[in-house]
This record gives C-alpha cells, structure tokens and sequence, in this order.
C-alpha cells in the first residue's frame, strides 16, 4: 500500500474508532472529539489540554451548528493540521528565505477564521425558543465566553507585537496587517456579540411586557367574572355551608361509631385477657403437680439406691466374714497338721 492510502485508512480508522461509542458511528459528539483532539493531535498543538484551544478548534469545525462533528468536518480539521504542520516545517537550505517558524499565511490565516465571520443562524433559532431562565444562563456564559475570547485575542495581539519587535523589519509589514485584521475581528465580533445581546434583551422585554398585558387582561377578566357571579357565590356558599354540615353530621357518625368499637375492644380485651388468666392457671397448676410427681419420683428413686447400696454393702460384708472365718479355719487344720 501506498503511503498515501495508509494516511488516508489511517484517518478514517481513527474517525471510525472514536465513533462507535456514539450512536450510529456517522458522527462525534463535542466530548468524543474534544477527547480525540486531545489523544491524537496532542503532538501539533502548542497546549493540548488548554480548554480554550480545543474549544476554539470545536468551534472552527462545527459548520453546521448541529452540536455534532461529522467526518467531512473530521477531514477539515485534519487537513487543516496538515497545512499547518506543512508550513511550519524546515525548509531546504536554498529554497527557504524565511526564518523557521514562519507563520501561518495570511489567505489561510483568513480562510480558518471564516467561519467566525459568519452568522450562526442555527444559534438564533434555538435562542429564540429558549426561556427566560436559561436565556439568562446563556447570556452569562457568552458574555464569560465574549470575555475570555477579548482576553486571548488581546494576548495574542501582545504576542504578535512582541514577536514584531523581535522579527525582521521585511515581517513587520504583515505582522501589522495581521494585526490589523485581528483587532479588526475583535471588534466585529464585540459587535455581533452585542448585537446578539441586545436582541436578546429586547425579545425578554418584549416578552416581559407581553406577560404583564396578560396578566392585566386576565386579573380584569377575573374582576369582571366576580362582578357578574353574585349569585353563584351565594349559591355556593350555600353549598359550602350544606358540605360543612354533611361534613360534621358524618363527623359525629364516624365518632359514635369508632367509640362503640373501642368499648367492644376493651371488652373483647378483657375477655380475652380472663381467657388467658384461666389458660395459665390451668397451666401453672398443671406444672406444680408436674414437679411434685418429678420430686416423688426422684426421692423413692434415691430410696431405692441407698437401700441398694446398703444390701450390696451388707453382702459384701457377709462375704469378706466368711471368707476371713474359712481363712482361719484353713489356718487352724494346717497348723494341727504340723
């Protein structure tokens, strides 16, 4: 395979990679992307972990405004990278004039930032069915975003006229050019910026009188309603007086009812309770003779062992007697016999 069919397998494999965990695998979500930016093009950028960075190459690929980057803006980006590891590469020694590091021309500089110069109309339609609340939440997270973006494009403009004091003098008329453009899409952008806001402000004041107007129409409506419904509050009173009334009578019910139960409980209570007296009586009673009939019999028991004792000691006794008398006597007739 040639090197440029492996460069190309090589990007679909890792676009296709990062997809399969999103839906369908046609496109990435702003956090599979921002992750791949991250693994893949960690090496081609300056910080690959500043959130501004990755946030700011998000905002170049996403074309469409639909929240998704698919692979035809995957393929941007990489040949964007490509262009911009393309310049920034050493020159042969006779065929590079400039110094290294030279930057990024300023037709391709122009082209990238294009589609910041456009008017994300997708944006304003999912503004304008926002409400009033997360309205409020966009506007404060723009205005941070408008705030941080004021803050890097004014580095940046620092960075570029540093580098202009410390370039050759044959670059210092496109670093001004360059500079130039810069804060003339700064100030564009502060523009449409504002414009946005103030768009936004006027929709939530127009919606905000709107709502006041209805209200007023609804509490007059409401004014007159009462006004012409005299005699549906009396009627209701009436009802609610008659409602009360049932209430209270289904009250006293309930009462004379849940008050008959309880004396039935504490009677059934009682009875029960009698019951079980008895009940246990009985039983105790029953354990007494249990026990005396136990102590009976282990005393005739102990009875009967101890005269058993005594006949097996007796007997012992007899014969250890007469075995000692015929000892003797045997002892008496050897003796007669000497």
């Amino acid at each position: 395979m040639s090197p440029f069919l492996d460069s190309i397998a090589t990007i679909v494999g890792v676009f296709q990679q990062h997809a399969q965990g999103d839906g369908d695998g046609s496109g990435l979500s702003r956090r599979r992307m921002r992750e791949l930016i991250q693994r893949e093009f960690a090496d081609s950028l300056v910080k690959p972990h500043d959130p501004q960075t990755i946030e700011k190459i998000l905002q170049f690929l996403e074309w469409d405004g639909d929240g998704d980057i698919d692979f035809n803006e995957f393929l941007l980006l990489v040949f964007r990278v490509a262009k911009c590891c393309f310049w920034f590469q050493p020159r042969a020694p006779l065929k590079d004039t400039e110094p290294r590091g030279e930057p990024i021309p300023r037709e391709f500089r122009e082209r990238s930032q294009e589609p910041q110069r456009r008017e994300p109309q997708p944006q304003l339609d999912r503004w304008s069915r926002r409400e009033p609340g997360q309205e409020r939440s966009y506007r404060r997270r723009t205005k941070r975003e408008r705030e941080l973006e004021s803050v890097e494009r004014e580095r940046e403009i620092q960075e570029e006229r540093e580098r202009e004091e410390r370039d050759d003098p044959r670059r210092k008329g496109r670093m001004r050019e360059r500079r130039v453009d810069q804060e003339r899409e700064l100030e564009g952008s502060e523009r449409r910026t504002r414009e946005r806001e103030e768009e936004v402000a006027a929709r939530n004041l127009r919606e905000t009188q709107e709502r006041q107007e209805r209200e007023i129409r609804e509490i007059e409506d409401d004014g007159r309603r009462q006004r012409e419904s005299e005699r549906y509050r009396r009627s209701r009173e009436i009802s609610v007086a008659a409602a009360e009334a049932d209430v209270k009578v289904r009250r006293e019910i309930r009462e004379r009812g849940e008050e008959l139960r309880r004396r039935e409980r504490l009677l059934e209570d009682e009875e029960e309770d009698r019951r079980i007296s008895r009940v246990r009586e009985r039983e105790e009673a029953l354990r007494e003779r249990r026990v005396d009939r136990e102590r009976e019999l282990e005393l005739e028991g102990s009875e009967r062992r101890t005269r058993e004792r005594e006949e097996e000691e007796a007997a012992r006794n007899l014969r250890e007697t007469r075995k000692r008398r015929e000892r003797d006597i045997h002892k008496a007739e050897a003796g007669d016999r000497r």
